[in-house]
Formats: C-alpha cells, structure tokens, sequence
C-alpha cells in the first residue's frame, strides 16, 4: 500500500500550522511594542507660516507623536495657539514650539521680534524704493543708496546686504499675500548698519532690492558711476567696420587703361 501521498498531505498541513502560529507570536509582539510605545497629540503647521502671521484653526491639524519624544514647548491643543503669532518661519508640518512664537504677555509687540543685538530701523518708501508692495514682512532686502562721490559724479551702491523685514507700513500682522504700496517699511538691522543707513538717507536716496529668501551670497560690489554706466553702454555697442576696398594699381597704356588689385 502506497502512504506517500497522505505523507505529502499531512506535511503541508504542518507546515502551515507552524507558519499559522509564526504570524501569530510576531503579529502579538508588534501589538505589544506599539502598546508600549505611548502616542499622543501634537500640533503641527498646516502649511507654510510666515513671521506676523496670526494663526487660525485652518492652518493648524493634529498628528499623533511619541510620548517620550516629545519636543519641549510643544502643544497638544489647536485652541491654544488660536491667534498667537510666530516670529519665524514655520514650515508645513514642522511641529509648533512656544520658542517659534512672539509671547502672549507681548500682546503682538514689534520689539520681541527683533533678534538679539539687533535694531528696528524705518525707511521712507515711495512704490519704486519699496519694490512696488511685493516686500513683506519675513522677506530679505538688500539697500542700495543713490549720491554722489568725492569726484562730484553720481554713484549706485548696496551698503546694506541681506536685511530682514520686520514691518510693512503699520499692518504688520496682516496675512495679506497681495502686493500693497505703502510710505514706510521697518528692517531689522546691527547698530552699525542703523548708523550708515541714517547717514546715507541725509546724502542721497534709498533704494530696496527684493532677494531670495534662502540666498546666503554677499555680493563685494564696489557700486557703478555715470562714467562707468555710459562707458559700458558704448561698449555694448557693436563697431560698424567699413569695408575694405584694398589697394590697387593703375596702369595707363597709351589711350587705355588697367586697374587691378
């Protein structure tokens, strides 16, 4: 009598009562890990927040993060960042700590904004100077000034490189993304930059130049004068060469000639 094939039967039925039970023990230490592993609530950005932003419940959700990881100065609740204003950049889906915000005691003060050996220093602005309402707060400038130099001759330089806009005109909470004209734009500036800037609106006019926020290059320009300016119009200018009608010799022999070059 042949037994083979209830052999084969009878170890398929073993082997998938081992793997049965394999799937089981593992599937119960995971389940056990994850009850070990504590996950609670935090509040992270919706999207993109900007310095002066108050926040709302529409750019806040909640994620789910480990107990024991938890960052200090986070929150677990939406409600309680409801109209609190970040003094940084946040971006979309970084968690939200007390030390990114302006504090509540501030009530919204511009002068805990400004970083550590800092100033705030104003700037008069027409719609030129002011980049045309496209420079808001959280965004980098340069400064150019527009005077003249020891020879008399009119010169444009950056004195100021990479200044950080702390105002735009009174409305520096607004969330306002569209382009607004205003008279004056306060920056964050070093005591010394306050200083030059101060001096260079007294002897000429300012300008801003909008930069890329994540730009780090300072540019060691030396500024252009009105000589340079025309100098280098004239050399963009293409030389009209005449054409070359080369030499040639005449030769007369008798009632007739012959030219050739």
């Amino acid at each position: 009598m042949n037994i083979l094939p209830n052999n084969k039967f009878l170890i398929a039925v073993i082997v998938s009562a081992l793997m049965g039970i394999s799937v089981v023990i593992i599937s119960a230490i995971w389940l056990n890990k994850m009850d070990a592993l504590e996950m609670i609530p935090i509040v992270v950005s919706k999207n993109t927040l900007v310095p002066g932003s108050k926040l709302t419940k529409s750019n806040l959700r909640i994620t789910n993060w480990p107990k024991e990881n938890l960052p200090v100065g986070a929150f677990i609740n939406v409600d309680q960042l409801v109209n609190r204003t970040p003094k940084m950049d946040i971006a979309d889906g970084e968690v939200i700590l007390e030390r990114m915000l302006i504090p509540v005691s501030s009530s919204g003060s511009l002068a805990v904004q400004i970083s550590l050996g800092k100033r705030a220093f104003t700037l008069s602005v027409n719609e030129a100077a002011g980049v045309a309402g496209f420079a808001m707060p959280g965004n980098f400038v340069d400064v150019i000034l527009n005077s003249k130099d020891q020879n008399n001759q009119e010169i444009s330089k950056i004195i100021a490189h990479k200044i950080l806009i702390l105002a735009v005109a009174q409305d520096r909470l607004s969330d306002d993304s569209k382009p607004k004209v205003v008279s004056a734009i306060t920056i964050e500036v070093t005591p010394s930059d306050a200083e030059k800037l101060d001096l260079a609106r007294s002897i000429g006019t300012l300008s801003l130049v909008l930069r890329h926020q994540n730009e780090e290059l300072l540019d060691s320009n030396t500024g252009i004068t009105r000589r340079d300016l025309v100098a280098n119009v004239v050399s963009d200018i293409p030389v009209q060469k005449k054409p070359n009608k080369g030499m040639f010799i005449e030769v007369i022999r008798g009632l007739s000639k012959d030219s050739s070059n």
